[in-house]
């Protein structure tokens, strides 16, 4: 019998785990992604010797010297998490806007009219 192999990628570490794990502002975690903060590429959350790799790169250098002199930090987010606070907002608004006071209140009629018998 054969034995199985095991795989080396580790399988129980978050993307937030793995951007701890470097200094502050290095990288980033969103939607169980990692990104490089500095060149807003997805990077490979399992396997740390790959994010090490990245980081050492030419690219990676000549992406966070345009960085540094731009001294913007763009933050890459995940299309989850903008329709996440897009829906919530949106949904806030639909709230005021359709409840029965809330919309007498934004058409300017006052709450007597409202409540007048005819």
């Amino acid at each position: 019998m054969k034995a199985k192999k095991s795989s080396k990628a580790i399988k129980y570490v978050s993307a937030l785990d793995r951007a701890r794990q470097y200094p502050a502002g290095t990288l980033q975690a969103d939607g169980g992604r990692v990104f490089c903060a500095s060149c807003s590429v997805t990077l490979d959350a399992l396997r740390k010797t790959n994010i090490d790799r990245y980081l050492e790169s030419e690219a990676h250098m000549k992406w966070k010297a345009v960085a540094e002199a731009e001294s913007q930090s763009k933050k890459q987010a995940t299309m989850s998490s903008l329709f996440k606070r897009t829906t919530e907002s949106s949904l806030q608004r639909h709230e005021a806007a359709f409840s029965p006071r809330g919309g007498f209140m934004a058409a300017d009629i006052p709450r007597e009219k409202v409540d007048h018998p005819s």
